[in-house]
């Protein structure tokens, strides 16, 4: 049975090897089991809804690797293809138990944290352990290391924050010259 490319109007099919060298084939998500991802497929195809839709599913229909993210075809994180209109690629989202990481609770104006750089100890707790009489005499070493886990604290927070938005604008960036690439190869396939 021949393959082809429902995606868009992408061309691939395995009759023509000369224009599907390392490409393969993904074969679509059945509707019966995996129906939200099969809607998101046809939604990102692009192909109007008599050619491609829930009652045409079949096991002889593909997308080929040319339209996912990574080369090699679904991964994870991209398990869809990316959209045909030129919309913005989207992340698959986790279910909220599979997430990982420690949730930060980050409050402006405030030296207080949540997270692994919670202190344990109330401020009544570390007067009484500092000792009232000192505090009129200014600063003690213990006050002051106090005073810079809670910076220590703070700034690692907001390194949390830059990495994150680093990532962000890194992960944009990475999409749109995916993006850019698709285009690129179907305006040259236009032209031929």
């Amino acid at each position: 049975m021949v393959k082809t490319c429902a995606w868009g109007r992408c061309n691939s099919d395995t009759r023509r090897p000369e224009r599907i060298q390392g490409v393969h084939f993904i074969p679509f998500p059945k509707p019966k089991t995996q129906k939200d991802r099969c809607l998101r497929w046809i939604k990102a195809c692009g192909r109007p809804h008599y050619q491609l839709n829930e009652s045409r599913i079949n096991r002889h229909t593909f997308v080929c690797t040319k339209h996912f993210v990574d080369p090699s075809g679904p991964t994870e994180e991209y398990p869809d293809p990316i959209p045909s209109d030129g919309s913005n690629i989207r992340k698959s989202r986790r279910h909220w138990r599979e997430r990982s990481g420690p949730y930060h609770n980050i409050q402006q104006n405030s030296h207080t944290t949540t997270a692994s750089n919670t202190c344990t100890t109330s401020p009544k707790e570390c007067i009484d352990e500092i000792g009232e009489s000192s505090l009129d005499r200014g600063p003690t070493p213990a006050e002051n290391c106090f005073e810079g886990l809670s910076l220590l604290a703070d700034s690692c927070q907001i390194d949390h924050l830059m990495q994150k938005k680093l990532q962000e604008t890194e992960e944009k960036l990475h999409h749109q010259t995916v993006l850019n690439q698709h285009l690129n190869l179907q305006l040259s396939t236009v032209r031929k």
